[in-house]
Protein backbone atom coordinates (compact mmCIF):
# COMPACT_ATOMS: atom_id res chain seq x y z
CA UNK A 1 0.00 0.00 0.00
CA UNK A 2 2.78 2.39 0.96
CA UNK A 3 4.66 1.51 -2.23
CA UNK A 4 1.55 2.16 -4.34
CA UNK A 5 1.01 5.57 -2.74
CA UNK A 6 4.69 6.44 -3.25
CA UNK A 7 4.56 5.42 -6.92
CA UNK A 8 1.41 7.47 -7.45
CA UNK A 9 3.08 10.44 -5.81
CA UNK A 10 6.14 10.11 -8.05
CA UNK A 11 4.00 9.76 -11.18
CA UNK A 12 1.92 12.75 -10.14
CA UNK A 13 5.08 14.83 -9.60
CA UNK A 14 6.41 13.83 -13.02
CA UNK A 15 3.13 14.74 -14.70
CA UNK A 16 3.04 18.06 -12.85
CA UNK A 17 6.61 18.76 -13.96
CA UNK A 18 5.60 18.18 -17.59
CA UNK A 19 2.33 20.10 -17.45
CA UNK A 20 3.61 23.12 -15.48
CA UNK A 21 5.83 24.57 -18.27
CA UNK A 22 3.02 24.15 -20.81
CA UNK A 23 0.54 25.90 -18.51
CA UNK A 24 3.08 28.67 -17.87
CA UNK A 25 3.66 29.31 -21.58
CA UNK A 26 -0.07 29.31 -22.33
CA UNK A 27 -0.76 31.64 -19.42
CA UNK A 28 1.91 34.10 -20.60
CA UNK A 29 0.47 33.98 -24.12
CA UNK A 30 -3.04 34.53 -22.78
CA UNK A 31 -1.94 37.40 -20.54
CA UNK A 32 -0.14 39.18 -23.38
CA UNK A 33 -3.10 38.67 -25.71
CA UNK A 34 -5.60 40.08 -23.20
CA UNK A 35 -3.44 43.13 -22.44
CA UNK A 36 -2.70 43.74 -26.14
CA UNK A 37 -6.28 43.19 -27.29
CA UNK A 38 -7.28 46.91 -27.45
CA UNK A 39 -4.35 47.59 -29.77
CA UNK A 40 -5.06 44.47 -31.86
CA UNK A 41 -8.64 45.68 -32.35
CA UNK A 42 -8.18 49.45 -32.76
CA UNK A 43 -4.77 49.72 -34.47
CA UNK A 44 -4.51 48.27 -37.99
CA UNK A 45 -2.18 45.31 -38.06
CA UNK A 46 -0.53 46.62 -41.21
CA UNK A 47 0.41 49.78 -39.33
CA UNK A 48 1.98 47.90 -36.45
CA UNK A 49 3.84 45.44 -38.67
CA UNK A 50 5.05 47.67 -41.50
CA UNK A 51 5.07 51.33 -40.43
CA UNK A 52 8.34 52.63 -38.96
CA UNK A 53 6.84 55.70 -37.25
CA UNK A 54 6.37 55.47 -33.49
CA UNK A 55 4.60 58.47 -31.95
CA UNK A 56 2.15 56.93 -29.51
CA UNK A 57 -0.88 58.63 -28.05
CA UNK A 58 -3.73 57.68 -25.73
CA UNK A 59 -6.19 57.43 -28.64
CA UNK A 60 -5.55 55.16 -31.61
CA UNK A 61 -6.40 57.85 -34.15
CA UNK A 62 -4.04 60.41 -32.63
CA UNK A 63 -0.69 58.65 -32.88
CA UNK A 64 1.57 56.40 -34.88
CA UNK A 65 2.00 52.89 -33.54
CA UNK A 66 4.42 51.35 -36.02
CA UNK A 67 6.55 48.55 -34.53
CA UNK A 68 8.33 47.61 -37.76
CA UNK A 69 11.56 49.55 -37.16
CA UNK A 70 11.88 48.23 -33.62
CA UNK A 71 11.15 44.66 -34.70
CA UNK A 72 13.85 44.89 -37.37
CA UNK A 73 16.23 46.33 -34.76
CA UNK A 74 15.48 43.44 -32.37
CA UNK A 75 16.11 40.86 -35.09
CA UNK A 76 19.24 42.63 -36.33
CA UNK A 77 20.85 42.95 -32.89
CA UNK A 78 20.10 39.29 -32.11
CA UNK A 79 21.39 38.07 -35.46
CA UNK A 80 24.51 40.19 -35.10
CA UNK A 81 25.17 38.73 -31.65
CA UNK A 82 24.85 35.18 -33.00
CA UNK A 83 27.15 35.95 -35.94
CA UNK A 84 29.79 37.32 -33.57
CA UNK A 85 29.52 34.78 -30.76
CA UNK A 86 28.93 31.66 -32.88
CA UNK A 87 32.34 31.35 -34.59
CA UNK A 88 34.18 32.45 -31.43
CA UNK A 89 32.34 29.86 -29.35
CA UNK A 90 32.92 27.10 -31.93
CA UNK A 91 36.67 27.76 -32.11
CA UNK A 92 36.89 28.03 -28.32
CA UNK A 93 35.05 24.73 -27.96
CA UNK A 94 37.42 23.02 -30.41
CA UNK A 95 40.46 24.38 -28.59
CA UNK A 96 39.15 23.41 -25.15
CA UNK A 97 38.01 19.95 -26.25
CA UNK A 98 40.92 18.81 -28.41
CA UNK A 99 43.99 21.04 -28.09
CA UNK A 100 44.17 22.65 -24.65
CA UNK A 101 45.81 20.96 -21.66
CA UNK A 102 43.15 19.80 -19.17
CA UNK A 103 44.02 22.56 -16.69
CA UNK A 104 43.60 25.28 -19.31
CA UNK A 105 40.45 23.70 -20.66
CA UNK A 106 38.84 23.60 -17.22
CA UNK A 107 39.96 27.17 -16.58
CA UNK A 108 38.20 28.36 -19.73
CA UNK A 109 35.01 26.53 -18.77
CA UNK A 110 35.05 28.03 -15.26
CA UNK A 111 35.46 31.49 -16.79
CA UNK A 112 32.51 30.83 -19.08
CA UNK A 113 30.40 29.74 -16.10
CA UNK A 114 31.37 32.93 -14.26
CA UNK A 115 30.51 35.07 -17.27
CA UNK A 116 27.17 33.30 -17.66
CA UNK A 117 26.31 34.21 -14.08
CA UNK A 118 27.00 37.93 -14.43
CA UNK A 119 23.89 40.14 -14.26
CA UNK A 120 23.00 41.68 -17.60
CA UNK A 121 23.31 45.18 -16.17
CA UNK A 122 26.98 44.51 -15.37
CA UNK A 123 27.65 43.49 -18.96
CA UNK A 124 25.69 46.56 -20.02
CA UNK A 125 27.98 48.74 -17.90
CA UNK A 126 30.98 47.13 -19.56
CA UNK A 127 29.50 47.88 -22.95
CA UNK A 128 28.72 51.47 -22.00
CA UNK A 129 32.17 52.20 -20.56
CA UNK A 130 34.39 50.11 -22.83
CA UNK A 131 32.66 49.16 -26.08
CA UNK A 132 30.77 52.40 -26.80
CA UNK A 133 33.82 54.72 -26.44
CA UNK A 134 35.90 52.39 -28.61
CA UNK A 135 33.26 52.36 -31.35
CA UNK A 136 32.80 56.11 -30.90
CA UNK A 137 36.40 56.64 -32.00
CA UNK A 138 35.54 54.90 -35.26
CA UNK A 139 32.10 56.43 -35.82
CA UNK A 140 30.53 58.81 -33.30
CA UNK A 141 28.63 58.59 -31.03
CA UNK A 142 29.31 54.85 -30.51
CA UNK A 143 25.86 53.95 -29.20
CA UNK A 144 24.68 51.90 -32.14
CA UNK A 145 23.48 48.57 -33.44
CA UNK A 146 27.01 47.13 -33.45
CA UNK A 147 27.49 47.98 -29.77
CA UNK A 148 24.32 46.07 -28.94
CA UNK A 149 25.51 43.10 -31.00
CA UNK A 150 28.85 43.00 -29.16
CA UNK A 151 27.23 43.24 -25.73
CA UNK A 152 24.70 40.52 -26.53
CA UNK A 153 27.46 38.36 -28.02
CA UNK A 154 29.26 38.55 -24.68
CA UNK A 155 26.05 37.44 -22.94
CA UNK A 156 25.35 34.40 -25.12
CA UNK A 157 28.99 33.34 -25.61
CA UNK A 158 29.23 31.25 -22.40
CA UNK A 159 26.15 29.16 -23.19
CA UNK A 160 27.43 28.46 -26.70
CA UNK A 161 30.94 27.55 -25.57
CA UNK A 162 29.67 25.12 -22.92
CA UNK A 163 27.16 23.55 -25.32
CA UNK A 164 29.76 23.10 -28.07
CA UNK A 165 32.38 21.75 -25.65
CA UNK A 166 30.01 19.17 -24.16
CA UNK A 167 28.90 18.05 -27.61
CA UNK A 168 32.46 17.77 -28.89
CA UNK A 169 33.62 15.78 -25.89
CA UNK A 170 30.65 13.44 -26.32
CA UNK A 171 31.59 12.74 -29.92
CA UNK A 172 35.25 12.41 -29.04
CA UNK A 173 34.59 9.87 -26.31
CA UNK A 174 32.92 7.54 -28.82
CA UNK A 175 35.00 8.03 -31.93
CA UNK A 176 38.40 9.52 -31.11
CA UNK A 177 40.08 6.18 -30.41
CA UNK A 178 38.70 4.74 -33.64
CA UNK A 179 39.92 7.80 -35.55
CA UNK A 180 43.36 7.47 -34.01
CA UNK A 181 43.43 3.78 -34.92
CA UNK A 182 42.98 4.57 -38.61
CA UNK A 183 45.54 7.38 -38.48
CA UNK A 184 43.34 10.46 -38.74
CA UNK A 185 45.02 13.68 -37.69
CA UNK A 186 43.32 15.72 -34.99
CA UNK A 187 42.15 18.52 -37.30
CA UNK A 188 40.93 16.00 -39.87
CA UNK A 189 38.97 14.27 -37.11
CA UNK A 190 37.39 17.60 -36.12
CA UNK A 191 36.55 18.54 -39.72
CA UNK A 192 35.37 15.18 -41.04
CA UNK A 193 33.69 13.64 -37.98
CA UNK A 194 32.99 16.16 -35.22
CA UNK A 195 31.64 18.98 -37.39
CA UNK A 196 29.08 16.86 -39.30
CA UNK A 197 28.01 15.06 -36.12
CA UNK A 198 27.35 18.36 -34.35
CA UNK A 199 25.60 20.18 -37.20
CA UNK A 200 22.12 19.84 -35.70
CA UNK A 201 23.13 20.50 -32.05
CA UNK A 202 25.02 23.57 -33.25
CA UNK A 203 21.96 24.97 -35.02
CA UNK A 204 19.84 24.24 -31.96
CA UNK A 205 22.25 26.02 -29.63
CA UNK A 206 22.41 29.05 -31.92
CA UNK A 207 18.60 29.24 -32.09
CA UNK A 208 18.22 28.97 -28.31
CA UNK A 209 20.85 31.60 -27.59
CA UNK A 210 19.51 33.81 -30.38
CA UNK A 211 16.11 33.66 -28.68
CA UNK A 212 17.73 34.68 -25.42
CA UNK A 213 19.42 37.62 -27.13
CA UNK A 214 16.11 38.60 -28.72
CA UNK A 215 14.52 38.98 -25.29
CA UNK A 216 17.36 40.83 -23.56
CA UNK A 217 16.48 44.31 -22.32
CA UNK A 218 18.74 46.15 -19.91
CA UNK A 219 22.16 45.58 -21.46
CA UNK A 220 20.87 46.47 -24.93
CA UNK A 221 19.03 49.53 -23.62
CA UNK A 222 22.29 50.97 -22.33
CA UNK A 223 24.29 50.86 -25.57
CA UNK A 224 22.11 51.00 -28.70
CA UNK A 225 21.18 54.69 -28.70
CA UNK A 226 17.38 54.22 -28.51
CA UNK A 227 16.38 55.91 -31.76
CA UNK A 228 13.33 54.48 -33.53
CA UNK A 229 14.48 53.97 -37.11
CA UNK A 230 15.29 51.25 -39.60
CA UNK A 231 19.03 50.49 -39.33
CA UNK A 232 20.88 51.05 -42.56
CA UNK A 233 24.33 50.19 -41.17
CA UNK A 234 25.92 48.71 -38.07
CA UNK A 235 26.68 52.23 -36.85
CA UNK A 236 23.08 53.45 -36.67
CA UNK A 237 21.43 53.95 -33.26
CA UNK A 238 18.32 51.79 -32.91
CA UNK A 239 15.66 50.87 -30.39
CA UNK A 240 14.68 47.19 -30.03
CA UNK A 241 11.17 46.32 -28.89
CA UNK A 242 12.37 45.18 -25.47
CA UNK A 243 14.10 48.51 -24.85
CA UNK A 244 11.00 50.36 -25.98
CA UNK A 245 8.84 48.42 -23.51
CA UNK A 246 11.24 49.12 -20.65
CA UNK A 247 11.43 52.83 -21.47
CA UNK A 248 7.75 53.57 -22.00
CA UNK A 249 5.78 51.10 -19.90
CA UNK A 250 6.01 53.16 -16.65
CA UNK A 251 3.92 56.00 -18.12
CA UNK A 252 2.00 54.32 -20.96
CA UNK A 253 -1.79 54.41 -20.92
CA UNK A 254 -4.66 53.22 -23.10
CA UNK A 255 -3.78 52.18 -26.64
CA UNK A 256 -0.16 53.14 -26.07
CA UNK A 257 0.12 50.59 -23.24
CA UNK A 258 -1.74 47.94 -25.22
CA UNK A 259 0.60 48.41 -28.18
CA UNK A 260 3.60 47.82 -25.93
CA UNK A 261 2.05 44.50 -24.94
CA UNK A 262 1.44 43.82 -28.64
CA UNK A 263 5.18 44.26 -29.15
CA UNK A 264 5.84 41.67 -26.45
CA UNK A 265 3.34 39.35 -28.12
CA UNK A 266 5.16 39.86 -31.40
CA UNK A 267 8.47 38.83 -29.83
CA UNK A 268 6.82 35.74 -28.36
CA UNK A 269 5.59 34.88 -31.85
CA UNK A 270 9.09 35.24 -33.30
CA UNK A 271 10.54 32.94 -30.63
CA UNK A 272 7.73 30.44 -31.27
CA UNK A 273 8.65 30.44 -34.96
CA UNK A 274 12.28 29.75 -34.05
CA UNK A 275 11.23 26.80 -31.90
CA UNK A 276 9.01 25.45 -34.71
CA UNK A 277 11.90 25.79 -37.16
CA UNK A 278 14.12 23.86 -34.76
CA UNK A 279 11.54 21.08 -34.45
CA UNK A 280 11.16 20.83 -38.24
CA UNK A 281 14.92 20.58 -38.58
CA UNK A 282 14.94 17.75 -36.04
CA UNK A 283 12.34 15.86 -38.06
CA UNK A 284 14.27 16.41 -41.27
CA UNK A 285 17.47 15.13 -39.68
CA UNK A 286 15.62 12.16 -38.21
CA UNK A 287 14.15 11.26 -41.58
Amino acid sequence: MYRTITELGIKGSLVAGVVAPIVLVLSIFGFLTIEAWPALVDVPWAEMLFRPAWHPAVEADQGDFGLAAMLVASLAVSLGAVLIAGPVAWLTGIWAAFYAPPRWSQGVLRCMELLAGLPSVVIGFWGLVQVVPLLGELAAPGTCLLAGCIVLAAMILPGLVIAFYVGMRGVAAELQLAAAAVGLRRWTFVQRIVRPALRQPTVDALIVQGGRALGETMAVLMVVGNVVQFPTSWWDPVRPITANIALEMPYAEGIHRATLFAGGLMLLGVIALLVIAMRLQWRREGA
